[in-house]
């Protein structure tokens, strides 16, 4: 039988021609995923006409808007703390020093904040265990449910402050004593040595941060039942376990563009899933009943740049940029603040507010396919959070396999191990485990009934499950982890009605090569610095990024930081290329470390003629270079410096694993590093088939014969499709990634220039084994542009056929 239709666009036949409203006091339901469509919009005009259109368009909270205000126009509204910020001009000197956190020398924690010069000038850091900081806080919280608010957003949420106070010290010993180590003090385990002590510890300043919120969020729920927050959380290894242990917060800020450029180059979408898969709590423990707690990500855009005189500021967004972020955003109903800028940015959607109420108007419509939505998945992949709290490379395997997976068009979802089951695994044609060092109970426990009962796993790397939760030897080994003893890249067994597949190589080698120099200033008023150099590249895997780069870290006199100082070469293969950083600061800078640095990335990489000293502005050049020309590798070999170079300054030493040094004569000497490529995480706007072959090639045991999904036409390999159910419905969510853009153009002219590539002549095919998909209900949601589409369905298979896609469309049909 063949059904096909050529549909207009309607919201009528799935029930979405409404959102799912909820009433204004129903505040602890609205707090879930696909529910929040909340507008940072300090910035942009907001008196009640302008938060009534903003209404209409689909927005239903905001935040730094007065409580009656918001109310009167139907929005939730949320407001602002700072987790342990403490401010000199509006508070005395004993009182902070009362509740200030404590260095291990006993003298007191003060902020630091590149972007917000005042933080460090006037801040101070609070101790979340001090009693009276903690009364401080909570009486703010009262303040702010009393008044109204619905929420807050809490910074800071992600600063463990090494405090060594009494009140920390005593919660140590409280917790030690837990945990085997009721003999060592908290400053003998900030130097132990051993995996077990270091990971504990950092449990233990992750605990207290936790503890310290969720004592906020009850305060303010004791007034105002439902109150709603979240915390700025990056994308590291303490709030990936703050998700996955915590019960404190109702959104999860991932910060989703700091990391990279913004999209389309990169993406969030992973960081969003791995948010929501981590923090999902499921009743009964199992799949099958129903979700008891679902937490909705938040993605700030928080893109640090500096401009050629050294200030830092917020990037602002080409539109089509904003349009594919909104997409990813929408499409796994998380919530958007892209709106946040620091000093000198201002809102950064104030230029594209009617593509903005569009994409809020298209979440508001699609509610019904959001809130409840279950991924339609071929692949899972299971996720450790202990993890990662000890192997940083974690990052990179998601990242690396989840864009291949997406590039693919691989239907896919991303498990916490914390309360892994195994009615979550069933279905899945394969189940990937990721870097799983420190693997849960229950995940082993399910991964091991998963292969027994017939299905296939590729475990990642030889040390899965080597440590129990507690950081103890795990002995004996689960069967599936152990692989077969070989010298070989890869592996398999058979394992009850199961596969085990191994790949044993080191998929994401992490070398950090460099060569550093010290260089004293001992500035008496802030001077102007530069630093400027050469480099050369081969096959370099990657992004460009700080980690390829000239390096610097800076003292001030005051012995505050400047971290990061860096002058980026481009990743690929290249000849000799210049890059300059000029580094500015309003304190005078004590020394300063310069490196020319090579780490995370793969491929061969060389440096020359690098220079660092005071800026002339004028001249548009350094008065003089600070760094000698001398080289000591590892091996000691001393390379001297030819004549007419600085004999007199410092020498270029090993940084980490080193360097070499190519002798190149009359050329010169070539400070030269080398590290293997592994798998690598390349631009979304890209091809990449190298990568998406190598970890296609590694699936190929775990995939069905049979595709759950395919996708063609003229653009389509930047295209993820994104497959989700919820109830009888099945959704598509199409993200085009295809754009041109020009990263070495300055700013502004990024913005004007940079443009998506419309997809064309797409053909979707899909099948979802169980399920008949009915053409005739087919609905299709875009923000903007309305292409034709049409269906067709050949024996439960349907064929989707569409003639553009910009950067986002939505295509609904019901099941059954």
């Amino acid at each position: 039988m063949v059904l096909r239709c050529v549909f207009a666009l309607s919201l009528a036949g799935l029930g979405l021609a409404g959102s799912l409203a909820l009433a204004q006091s129903d505040l602890e339901a609205f707090w879930a995923r696909g529910r929040v469509r909340e507008l940072f919009i300090g910035g942009l005009p907001a008196a009640e006409a302008d938060l009534q259109v903003w209404a209409q368009n689909g927005v239903n909270c905001v935040t730094g808007v007065k409580p009656e205000l918001a109310h009167k126009c139907g929005l939730k509204t949320r407001s602002w703390f700072t987790l342990n910020y403490m401010d000199s001009r509006s508070t005395p000197e004993d009182q902070l020093k009362a509740m200030a956190a404590v260095n291990e020398d006993g003298t007191y924690r003060r902020p630091f904040d590149p972007l917000f010069p005042t933080v460090g000038q006037y801040g101070w850091s609070a101790c979340v265990n001090n009693p009276l900081w903690i009364e401080a806080s909570r009486t703010i919280f009262r303040k702010k449910a009393e008044a109204g608010d619905d929420g807050a957003h809490i910074d800071f949420a992600s600063h463990y402050e090494p405090c060594f106070c009494t009140h920390c010290e005593q919660k140590w010993r409280d917790w030690a004593g837990k945990h085997g180590l009721a003999d060592v003090d908290l400053k003998q385990v900030s130097h132990a040595d051993d995996v077990r002590s270091r990971m504990l510890l950092r449990e233990f300043r992750i605990q207290c941060v936790m503890d310290f919120l969720g004592d906020l969020r009850a305060t303010a729920r004791a007034i105002r039942p439902g109150f709603g927050t979240d915390g700025t959380w990056h994308h590291d290894s303490g709030s990936t376990y703050q998700w996955a242990y915590g019960e404190h917060f109702d959104l999860m800020c991932i910060e989703g563009t700091t990391w990279g450029p913004f999209p389309p180059a990169s993406q969030q979408v992973l960081w969003l899933k791995l948010a929501h898969a981590l923090s999902e709590r499921r009743g009964a423990g199992t799949n099958a009943e129903p979700v008891a707690r679902r937490p909705v990500a938040m993605s700030v855009t928080y893109h640090l740049l500096r401009n050629d005189k050294g200030d830092m500021f917020h990037g602002r967004m080409a539109p089509d940029c904003v349009r594919v972020t909104l997409g990813e955003i929408v499409s796994e109903g998380g919530v958007s603040w892209l709106g946040l800028g620091g000093p000198k940015t201002g809102n950064l959607l104030k230029e594209h507010q009617d593509a903005v109420k569009a994409y809020y108007a298209l979440a508001r419509d699609i509610e019904p396919l959001l809130v409840d939505a279950d991924e339609v998945a071929e692949i899972g992949l299971v996720f450790s959070p202990r993890t990662f709290l000890a192997t940083d490379g974690l990052r990179t395997q998601i990242y690396a396999i989840g864009q291949a997976l997406m590039r693919a068009h691989v239907p896919f979802k991303i498990l916490s191990d914390a309360r892994l089951e195994p009615d979550q695994l069933r279905g899945l044609a394969g189940v990937v485990l990721l870097g799983a060092r420190a693997l849960s109970d229950n995940a082993c426990r399910s991964l091991e009934v998963y292969v027994q009962e017939g299905g296939k796993l590729l475990v990642l790397g030889n040390d899965a499950a080597t440590l129990t939760e507690d950081w103890r030897e795990r002995a004996p080994r689960p069967d599936f982890a152990a692989p077969p003893a070989t010298q070989a890249k890869t592996a398999a067994k058979t394992l009850g009605k199961g596969a085990c597949h191994y790949w044993l190589e080191d998929l994401c080698p992490s070398r950090s090569l460099g060569a550093a120099q010290g260089v004293d200033l001992n500035q008496d008023k802030p001077t102007k610095l530069a630093v400027e150099g050469w480099s050369k590249a081969e096959d370099v895997s990657g992004n460009s990024d700080g980690n390829y780069s000239l390096y610097v870290d800076l003292i001030h006199q005051d012995d505050s930081p400047l971290w990061g100082q860096t002058a980026v070469f481009a990743t690929g293969t290249h000849d000799w290329e210049f890059s300059r950083k000029i580094i500015e600061s309003d304190k005078p800078i004590k020394n300063a470390s310069v490196l020319m640095l090579f780490r995370n990335h793969g491929g061969t990489v060389w440096f020359k003629d690098v220079r660092f000293g005071v800026w002339d502005e004028a001249k548009q050049q350094i008065v003089a270079n600070l760094l000698g020309d001398t080289y000591r590798p590892k091996d000691e070999k001393a390379f001297a410096a030819a004549p007419g170079e600085n004999a007199s300054a410092g020498a270029w030493g090993p940084y980490k694993e080193g360097f070499e040094v190519d002798n190149m004569l009359d050329m010169g000497l070539w400070a030269k590093m080398s590290a293997a490529k592994g798998l690598s995480v390349g631009a979304m706007n890209e091809p990449d088939t190298s990568s998406v072959s190598a970890v296609m090639q590694m699936l190929a045991p775990l995939r069905p014969a049979t595709p759950t999904l395919t996708l063609d036409g003229n653009g389509a390999d930047r295209v993820f499709a994104n497959v989700t159910k919820a109830g009888n419905r099945i959704a598509v969510h199409l993200i085009n990634y295809g754009a041109e853009l020009h990263p070495k153009l300055p700013e502004l002219e990024q913005q004007q220039t940079d443009r998506s590539i419309p997809a064309t002549d797409l053909v979707l095919i899909l099948r979802l084994p169980g399920k008949t998909l009915k053409p005739d209900t087919l609905q299709t949601f875009f923000p903007e542009s309305k292409p034709k589409v049409t269906c067709e369905a050949v024996d439960g298979v349907v064929t989707i056929r569409l003639e553009r896609l910009d950067p986002y469309g939505v295509l609904a049909l019901a099941s059954e």
